[in-house]
């Protein structure tokens, strides 16, 4: 640069400067420094926002992440990135990724998604979805961008997880119809684990629970209790319980009751649930010693669970309610004396 270069020379030569200043010493304010000590250069002719790009991408792929978030901040500010915006907001934002720095990850893959189509579009939509569901809890949107990874994705795997996302959205939002449609589509997608099967069955259960489809429950809870020991499984197992009680078949009932108990060992919450249910079954039955001892059961060894401590009161204080009926009607019947009837008959 020094000898009078021609201009071939010259473009080759400050090509290589700005290589070293700017990848090698991620310095692209001392490369424009140095343009502006050479007589004749334009820097209008320069790329200001190619070169600023780069260096701060450069940083990124040197794994210096708060770098490189402060190096395309900066110059976003200074020169808004025009070709480049979206490429630095993708690599901003996996920056803040690597920082856990969600809220600010999220900003820039949804400024992505609302830009029209571009490269980084769909990437942005799934990884927009995970933080919305993981990191910052907000469902609507995590199901909302799920919704729309699941139409643009074009990898089975993340397809599946973008409708799981979906299903497990839905459901932490109540919303029926949505938990319906992705539970069959997660139980039918063939990329799908047991676990995430039976998760998918579990929802779909509780669903028709709640509006009252309780026949169509039945199969799903059958299968997330032969297939997991988790507390899903252990709740399903108590769920099946309580349908049979619902519909009167109480042998059944008390059946499903001792077998759930013997497979939740592990879940003390769902056997106090059971026993429970047995005191409601023995007192439907009018067998109150054995509703009495069932809920006594409970009183004796659920002590830290308040709640279930309320209701076996609850169920206690009604079987005692019914045994006072019950010694009222056997003390105020008249005893039956044989000699006096006998001499009514001689008379």
């Amino acid at each position: 640069m020094k000898s009078n270069p021609s201009p071939a020379e010259r473009a080759t030569s400050l090509k290589a400067i700005e290589e070293i200043y700017v990848d090698h010493m991620a310095n692209s304010k001392a490369y424009l420094k140095y343009l502006d000590s050479i007589p004749a250069t334009e820097k209008g002719s320069i790329s200001l926002d190619s070169l600023t790009y780069h260096l701060a991408v450069n940083i990124f792929n040197n794994s210096e992440y708060e770098g490189a978030v402060d190096c395309f901040t900066e110059d976003w500010g200074n020169f808004r990135l025009g070709y480049y915006k979206n490429d630095a907001r993708y690599f901003r934002a996996e920056s803040n990724n690597v920082l856990k720095n969600y809220p600010a990850s999220l900003q820039d893959y949804e400024a992505i998604i609302n830009d029209g189509e571009n490269r980084y579009k769909q990437k942005s939509i799934y990884k927009a979805a995970l933080i919305a569901y993981h990191y910052t809890e907000d469902f609507e949107k995590a199901l909302k961008y799920y919704k729309q990874s699941e139409m643009v994705s074009g990898d089975a795997g993340e397809l599946f997880q973008s409708q799981y996302g979906a299903l497990k959205s839905a459901f932490r939002l109540a919303k029926n119809q949505d938990i319906i449609d992705y539970g069959k589509k997660v139980i039918q997608n063939t990329a799908a684990t047991k676990d995430e099967r039976s998760a998918a069955h579990y929802y779909l259960a509780k669903t028709y629970i709640k509006t009252g489809e309780t026949e169509n429950a039945i199969p799903s809870l059958t299968f997330v209790d032969q297939n997991t020991n988790n507390n899903q499984g252990a709740e399903s197992r108590y769920l099946l319980a309580e349908i049979q009680f619902n519909k009167k078949e109480y042998s059944l009932a008390e059946q499903q009751c001792h077998y759930a108990n013997e497979k939740n060992a592990n879940y003390p919450y769902w056997i106090a649930k059971s026993l429970l249910l047995i005191a409601d079954i023995y007192f439907q039955k009018e067998d109150l010693l054995n509703a009495r001892a069932a809920v006594e059961a409970v009183l004796e060894n659920f002590v830290e669970d308040a709640d279930i401590i309320k209701i076996a009161n609850e169920k206690l204080n009604k079987i005692k309610v019914k045994e006072a009926e019950t010694n009222r009607i056997k003390s105020g019947s008249e005893p039956f004396d044989l000699q006096k009837k006998t001499k009514n008959e001689e008379e």
